[in-house]
């Protein structure tokens, strides 16, 4: 006798979807469009271990020209990891020592990510002066966080660093490494008498949440414990004897549009200083060029020519 095969009913099916985090993906990805971002959902990247397939939620760029005359662009990109949280996300934030210096982890690639000075070429962030404006370098920033669970339904609540919360993060590195990859890969030489344009593209890394986010900072013997709709978190890694440190935005989804808007703001200040040292950024790119050019044969990495060293 066969057993009885069981069957989800629709209401059954509606609250499984509530649930996940389908939801939120699409509503992050209509609030995107809806800004003027070409969005792509599910993007895939390489894992860097395993070399297998993977994916993340949501890739979005959008354009903003620098010049009327040329094909100048600044494209923000934000890589975003959606998540439906069943609980509180709870980040202990500190304020930084150095917070000026933060804006050596704005993500960037494309030409020219570094600017000839006169002397030397100098990273991009210190060119454009971004700890002036730009928001990592402003406000207490996190480098832990816990989510709760309990074994059975009597036991106390457990405070612990969650693995997929880790993973999450992890996905958002690899993601957001392959987009600077797949950029530089995709660079040509300009044709003959053309000239290369600035192709700037600035990552916005960030996990959306739409449960509940908190802040906690300990202040003397109390621990106080914020609602909060906005959180900075760094988080350091070591590869091949390399510190890297990445720095993420922790947003709820009803603060997505006005966390566009913040993009907004400092994607404008960077355009602004571009316009107004046009003369150098237009030297840095032919400088830069011409050293591709000398290496061109030597099949190296497009990365390692245009990026500082």
């Amino acid at each position: 006798m066969s057993a009885n095969k069981e069957r989800i009913t629709r209401p059954e099916m509606v609250e499984a979807i509530r649930k996940s985090g389908y939801l939120i993906e699409q509503r992050v990805a209509g609030v995107l469009a809806k800004h003027g971002y070409y969005v792509e959902t599910n993007p895939a990247y390489p894992d860097p271990e395993t070399g297998k397939s993977r994916e993340y939620d949501i890739s979005a760029m959008a354009g903003v020209r620098i010049a009327k005359k040329r094909m100048d662009f600044i494209f923000p990109v934000v890589v975003s990891e959606c998540e439906n949280n069943e609980h509180p996300v709870v980040f202990f934030s500190t304020e930084p020592p150095v917070p000026f210096l933060h804006h050596q982890e704005v993500k960037c690639s494309g030409v020219p990510v570094q600017f000839w000075d006169g002397q030397r070429f100098v990273r991009l962030s210190d060119f454009l002066h971004l700890e002036k404006y730009h928001h990592y370098c402003k406000g207490p920033v996190a480098t832990q966080y816990c989510s709760f669970h309990r074994k059975s339904n009597n036991a106390p609540w457990i405070a612990s660093h969650s693995d997929a919360h880790h993973q999450t993060f992890n996905s958002l590195i690899n993601a957001l490494e392959t987009s600077i990859a797949e950029h530089y890969e995709s660079w040509a030489f300009p044709s003959r008498g053309e000239e290369e344009p600035v192709n700037l593209q600035v990552y916005y890394p960030v996990l959306i949440l739409q449960g509940e986010l908190y802040v906690a900072q300990e202040r003397g013997n109390r621990l106080i414990i914020r609602r909060s709709e906005h959180v900075q978190y760094r988080k350091q890694l070591w590869s091949a004897r390399i510190k890297n440190t990445y720095q993420f935005d922790i947003v709820t989804l009803s603060q997505v549009p006005r966390y566009l808007e913040l993009v907004d703001s400092e994607i404008e200040a960077m355009k602004r200083r571009l316009q107004r040292h046009n003369a150098l950024a237009r030297n840095s790119i032919n400088r830069l060029v011409a050293n591709a050019a000398r290496v061109r044969r030597k099949k190296i990495n497009w990365r390692q020519v245009f990026e500082p060293q």
